[in-house]
């Protein structure tokens, strides 16, 4: 059975256009109103200095009624730091390194389903005298502020956690990969009757009687990688219910789901893409 799951999916990943795999998804106009608005999220980068030293950067934004909100965290030893103005440079100490953080979303603009900025801003992270992250359209010219040439070391996304306020349809886009493009990802769900993921408008998975098929798992291949999707719905239905999805990059089809793998590549210093959706029904406070 997975066999022949696998081998519908692997020549197509997700741009399949052979209906033996999968169908266009089909969303109810009048549901198309009540798409998810995200909350808060939380992303993680994995920098890596000339030094070969590894840092774990957390940047999280919220949306409040006051307006966007940015936190941010450098490895577990350092509580989220809450940034309150706009623009500004923030120092603290990490070990015998001096970490320093610049931003400005002072004219950002955002779009109305997230709180992260999506334009005309930027978040620098120096760790000594390199760059360990830098984000957002301009932060290389800031970057070319400083007087002396600085270093910019290699980081990526490792995981990315999603808050969201909706009904029955989530929405979000994703990059599993270093390599390929951005996705577009579509939950909805029905109840206790079904739910569907699409990406990229193609419906992957499909599930009936959630009433009994509540938590569970699918492997899907996107890129020509396996990611595998698991979801719990065991407290949807509830008046103040929530969903959680995890889509998880996975380097091998042998081993079993990415627990696997988890250790070994922890061992190694390799961090696979984990995107995480906790999708609520209304505020809860």
């Amino acid at each position: 059975m997975r066999t022949d799951f696998a081998s519908c999916f692997s020549d197509h990943a997700v741009k399949v256009s052979d209906s033996s795999c999968t169908r266009p998804s089909v969303i109810p106009a009048a549901a198309v109103v009540n798409f998810s608005v995200q909350t808060a999220v939380t992303s993680v980068y994995r920098s890596i200095l000339s030094s070969k030293r590894n840092h774990l950067i957390k940047v999280t934004w919220s949306k409040t009624e006051l307006g966007p909100t940015l936190s941010m965290a450098v490895d577990d030893s350092i509580n989220p730091q809450l940034l309150k103005k706009t623009k500004g440079t923030r120092s603290l100490v990490l070990g015998s390194s001096i970490i320093s953080v610049h931003w400005d979303y002072s004219m950002a603009k955002f779009n109305n389903l997230g709180p992260d900025p999506i334009s005309d801003f930027y978040i620098i992270v120096i760790v000594d005298t390199e760059v360990a992250l830098m984000l957002g359209d301009m932060s290389r010219d800031y970057i070319k502020t400083f007087q002396n040439s600085i270093q910019i070391a290699q980081f990526l996304l490792v995981s990315r956690l999603e808050k969201i306020i909706g009904h029955n349809i989530y929405s979000t886009k994703a990059q599993f990969s270093e390599e390929g493009k951005e996705h577009d990802i579509v939950i909805s769900c029905n109840g206790d009757l079904e739910m569907t993921v699409s990406i990229d408008n193609k419906r992957v998975v499909h599930v009936r009687r959630l009433q009994w098929n509540f938590r569970g798992n699918h492997t899907i291949f996107v890129d020509g990688l396996p990611i595998d999707l698991m979801w719990d719905l065991k407290n949807f239905n509830r008046s103040k219910g929530y969903a959680v999805f995890m889509f998880r990059k996975r380097r091998s089809l042998e081993s079993r789901l990415w627990f696997e793998e988890e250790i070994q590549n922890s061992e190694k210093g390799v961090f696979d893409f984990s995107l995480l959706i906790q999708a609520f029904k209304s505020l809860t406070k």
